[in-house]
């Protein structure tokens, strides 16, 4: 117990300096202790090594706290060159190495100090980060196996398990792992980025109400805080650049995001809109934001978020997307034709599960502008951006260029999902639009607003067009 002690005693030390020198805002803090307590928290008691190694090892402990990291390096060098076989010095060295950004050089150390300690359950959860930040990742969960049978019930290794596995892309195992990790660790004092990473995880599977579920926990356990303008990368956890100085609550965003996924566009604006006072210039968020708007009918106020990204200079080109969205629910058709070839443009058409929206709106658009001289160059286009298209969107081509009906481009996906089937009946109304044919275009809305998703864009723009 006195190790354990004298170790939180130098993380604090090693905080305090390093806040000094590099002005780390609060999420770094929260990072580095959840990085701290995982590797010298079980640290196991090495035995009593000779005097002049220990000193050696003290004197590095000493420039730790310092946040010299070379010259703690160096004298923990000097003690395992005195004693080759100490477990600590060897760790030590390579959480230094690992935070030096030098993860090949850290492993070295690390595979030296379970070779030696098999038995140190910190020793395998160090190295299983370093293996996972070198994208090593059925290693790092190896080693995760091996810490949880030395210590079942201890809630780390579970978690940092769970991150090696969502980045397999394991979600089911992620998700098993986050659970245990919170069952084991309710008193842990990082027990909320156990609950985020498994809003996370949810979230991917499109487990929307559950991930809301852990996005709230998660908030309501405490200080912990992130840069709102990412999401938290797992492969690079505990590493942190300091740079953006403004934080605000973990899971604030992607609870956010998730609202607006099950049509809850009230909390998601409230959510965004927070998220935006600590990240002003994220032009991420005003797209999101936006999307909300639109689903709320509010398209004047989305056009201003939309436009407010391009201002900002978004590197994202589906702004224009965007763009012609609320144009085209405001009914400012020659916008929507501008905007969508600009997105065209820019995606060379890649964007198979967006192209057809567009294609369709943008085609209904040119007629309903007087541009109809520009709608066989737009399909010809087409035809060679989605030549690489599969499946029954490809097909939306062939309606457009009358080779087959509106009610055989829907039947295609009578068996597909609710999300498959509510889009084909959006593109078949606009088809139908473009056509003159309103009353036959009204029937596949009909169908969509008493057993469609509600929540797709696909909604909202029709929504918009057969508004009174």
């Amino acid at each position: 117990m006195k190790r354990i002690v004298e170790c939180f005693n130098l993380l604090e030390k090693l905080l305090s300096a390093i806040e000094k020198r590099k002005g780390l805002n609060s999420r770094a803090y929260i990072i580095l202790m959840l990085w701290f307590s995982i590797v010298f928290g079980n640290l196991a008691i090495s035995p009593t090594q000779a005097k002049p190694v220990d000193d050696h090892v003290k004197v590095g402990k000493q420039l730790l706290s310092t946040g010299n990291f070379p010259a703690a390096a160096k004298s923990f060098s000097q003690a395992i060159q005195l004693d080759p076989s100490n477990a600590e010095a060897l760790a030590l060295r390579g959480f230094i190495l690992y935070w030096m950004n030098k993860p090949q050089l850290a492993i070295q150390d690390l595979d030296k100090s379970v070779q030696i300690d098999p038995k140190n359950y910190s020793g395998w959860t160090s190295r299983a980060e370093v293996l996972r930040h070198l994208q090593r990742y059925d290693e790092s969960r190896k080693d995760l196996d091996k810490a949880i049978a030395l210590k079942p019930n201890l809630p780390d290794a579970y978690y940092l398990r769970g991150l090696s596995s969502l980045l397999q892309g394991l979600h089911v195992r992620a998700q098993q792992d986050f659970t245990s990790a919170i069952k084991l660790g309710q008193s842990h004092k990082y027990v909320n980025f156990a609950y985020y990473w498994r809003g996370r995880t949810e979230e991917m599977q499109e487990n929307y109400r559950a991930a809301i579920d852990d996005f709230t926990k998660s908030m309501s356990l405490g200080q912990p805080q992130s840069r709102t303008i990412r999401h938290l990368d797992p492969k690079a956890i505990y590493m942190y650049s300091a740079g953006e100085s403004k934080a605000g609550s973990l899971g604030l965003l992607e609870r956010g995001l998730c609202y607006s996924a099950v049509g809850e566009h009230e909390k998601a604006i409230a959510d965004l809109t927070e998220v935006l006072k600590t990240s002003p210039k994220e032009t991420l968020l005003y797209e999101k934001r936006g999307n909300a708007l639109l689903a709320l009918g509010k398209y004047q106020d989305a056009l201003k978020d939309f436009n407010r990204a391009l201002l900002l200079g978004t590197e994202s080109g589906d702004v224009y997307f965007h763009l012609g969205l609320a144009h085209f629910c405001l009914k400012k058709y020659p916008n929507t034709t501008r905007d969508f070839s600009a997105w065209f443009e820019r995606t060379f058409w890649e964007d198979d599960k967006k192209n057809p929206l567009a294609l369709t709106m943008t085609i209904l658009s040119m007629k309903r502008s007087q541009q109809d001289t520009q709608v066989q160059k737009l399909l010809k286009d087409a035809t060679s951006g989605m030549a690489k298209t599969v499946g029954w969107r490809k097909s939306v081509l062939s309606m457009l260029q009358h080779k087959i009906g509106a009610e055989q481009f829907v039947a295609q996906t009578e068996k597909k999902s609710l999300k498959d089937r509510t889009q084909a009946h959006c593109y078949a109304s606009l088809y139908l639009l473009s056509e003159s044919k309103a009353k036959e275009a009204r029937k596949y809305f009909d169908w969509m607003k008493t057993k469609g998703d509600r929540n797709l864009l696909e909604f909202t723009v029709l929504n918009a067009e057969f508004q009174p």
